[in-house]
């Protein structure tokens, strides 16, 4: 039987897979196939440059989480060793997450691609359950598949090779390293059941607006950075520009932490012109350019945000209430 002779499937998402016995009955596509136009077709467009920077932060939120679990830890060194021991078990969990989905064994992912926000929650967009399927009502089965396969599917075996690789890992950590509370080492393993939850639940949503989210979350940690350079104790005569320069760029570890929020800013940015059709992204790519814009609006901005700055404008104000009273 032609394809062009099949009844269309009801729904969305319901669709029929050509297989050596022909053409299926209306229900939902396998594992690497999504739903086009009432038929399954594989999933074999490479994916985007988007679509990295979301897995990028999916996994990069683990990260961070432990890092807060492991500033508990006692001693300097050995914070910088269970840091480093974080960021080796995550970066194998990503490797080998990339590897098991096709093609397999290698670094490349082929995906379905995403339409809309529709794609990730096909669940409730099935058909009344009796037209779901050529079957009757009372066999009918659910429409739901992963559309935007492997986005969906990839993150939750990222958090299970994060989980195993702890658990390889990690006693080997305690017993080399002593001295570190159990529970600093061990509390990831409560939180990667969460992290798979909130995946479930707003997977797509984070889709969508992970890069504002992350531009947000980046902006307001870069003031707050750059707000701590200040002591409170100079005199905002003092604190000028050219003594923010000198006081943020010429300290290694200042400038670490000022190139590591100009990357998170720069992928931000990033991410939002690349979400952008191509020929508007195209046009767009300079505004990567523009991620050390904040921190010279900061500087030079610098009087007006001095505490002293802020004190002296109230007090200021509360003179010119009493003169009026």
């Amino acid at each position: 039987m032609s394809a062009l002779s099949l009844q269309p499937c009801p729904g969305a998402y319901c669709a029929r897979l050509n297989s050596s016995n022909g053409w299926s009955s209306c229900g939902p596509c396998p594992a690497g196939h999504r739903s086009d136009q009432g038929f399954c077709r594989p999933c074999d467009q490479p994916a985007s440059a988007y679509m990295w920077l979301y897995l990028g932060f999916m996994a990069l939120i683990p990260v961070l989480c432990n890092m807060i679990f492991l500033s508990r830890s006692r001693g300097h060194k050995r914070l910088l060793l269970l840091a480093g021991l974080c960021a080796l078990e995550s970066v194998l969990a990503a490797l080998a997450s990339v590897l098991v989905f096709p093609p397999r064994g290698s670094p490349y992912l082929t995906v379905c691609g995403v339409n809309n926000l529709s794609d990730w929650y096909p669940v409730f967009f099935n058909p009344d359950q009796g037209a779901a399927t050529d079957r009757p009502a009372f066999e009918a089965a659910s429409c739901a598949h992963e559309v935007v396969y492997p986005l969906y599917s990839i993150v939750l075996t990222y958090y299970a090779f994060c989980v195993l690789f702890l658990l390889l890992m990690r006693p080997v950590a305690y017993r080399l390293l002593g001295g570190s509370r159990r529970y600093v080492l061990y509390a990831p393993m409560f939180l990667y059941p969460l992290l798979a939850l909130l995946h479930s639940i707003s997977g797509g949503l984070l889709y969508f607006a992970f890069p504002y989210l992350l531009l947000l979350c980046t902006l307001l940690s870069h003031a707050v950075f750059l707000l701590c350079q200040i002591d409170p104790e100079q005199p905002a005569a003092q604190t000028s520009a050219k003594w923010m320069l000198c006081n943020t760029l010429l300290k290694p570890l200042t400038v670490l932490l000022l190139l590591v929020h100009w990357l998170f800013l720069g992928v931000a940015v990033f991410s939002i012109v690349a979400a952008k059709p191509a020929d508007e992204a195209s046009g767009a790519r300079w505004v990567v350019a523009a991620v050390p814009l904040p921190y010279l609006l900061f500087v030079a901005t610098l009087r007006f945000s001095h505490p002293d700055a802020a004190y002296m404008a109230g007090d200021y104000e509360e003179n010119a209430e009493l003169r009026g009273g």
